[in-house]
C-alpha cells in the first residue's frame, strides 16, 4: 500500500534516485578510494541537520523529503567501486577480446 503517492508515477521514480550532485560526490570519493566504512562517517547527519529534518516531519509529514545523505546506501557505493575497477581492469567490452589484450601487454612486458 502506497498511501499519498503511486510509485510508479514519473515524478516518484524521479525523486527516488540519488540526484546526480550525489552520484558525482561518492564518484569523487571512490576515486579518492574511500571505500563504504570511509564514506559512511561523511555521511552522518549532524545533530542540527537531523532536529530539521524531524521538525519538517513534525509539521507536515506528507511533504516528507528525505536528505539525500539518508538516501545513500552501501550498493551505492559498492556498485561505483566495482564500475570503478571494471574501467580499470577491462581493456575491451568484451571479456574474451579483453583476456586477448591483457595477455599481448603481459607478453610484451
Amino acid at each position: 500500500m502506497h498511501d499519498g503517492h503511486n510509485p510508479f508515477s514519473e515524478q516518484d521514480i524521479k525523486e527516488s534516485r540519488l540526484p546526480f550532485d550525489v552520484k558525482n560526490w561518492i564518484e569523487k570519493h571512490v576515486e579518492e578510494k574511500k571505500d563504504w566504512r570511509g564514506m559512511k562517517d561523511l555521511l552522518q547527519l549532524s545533530n542540527e541537520e537531523m532536529n530539521e529534518f524531524e521538525n519538517k516531519i513534525n509539521a507536515d509529514s506528507n511533504v516528507l523529503k528525505i536528505p539525500p545523505a539518508l538516501r545513500v546506501h552501501r550498493h551505492d557505493i559498492v556498485n561505483q567501486i566495482q564500475q570503478r575497477l571494471n574501467n580499470i581492469s577491462r581493456k575491451h567490452r568484451l571479456d574474451k577480446q579483453s583476456t586477448q589484450a591483457w595477455i599481448n601487454i603481459l607478453k610484451e612486458k
